[in-house]
């Protein structure tokens, strides 16, 4: 990753409280459900989960989870919290 995508990154974890390595795992493997439950954990909007999934994650176009309607996540918060610990333990 670059040092814009390391600053990325950083700020992700101190906001969701999820290790550098967890996140950094993620995106490389381009998981477009786990950069969805760290933006979800972050309190950060579905919009902008869409936009990390395109430029940090890289995450291809077909693959790209987006706003079910209304700001909403694909996910209920259980599954989000079941996604980000398969990163974190």
């Amino acid at each position: 990753m670059d040092d814009e995508s390391n600053f990325v990154v950083a700020g992700l974890s101190l906001l969701a409280k999820v290790s550098v390595e967890a996140i950094g795992r993620i995106i490389v493997e381009a998981d477009a459900e786990g950069v969805v439950a760290v933006a979800w954990k972050a309190r950060i909007s579905m919009r902008f989960a869409v936009k990390l999934q395109f430029c940090l994650a890289n995450v291809p176009a077909t693959k790209v989870l987006r706003d079910p309607g209304f700001g909403e996540f694909p996910f209920l918060d259980e599954e989000m919290e079941e996604i980000l610990a398969v990163y974190s333990g």
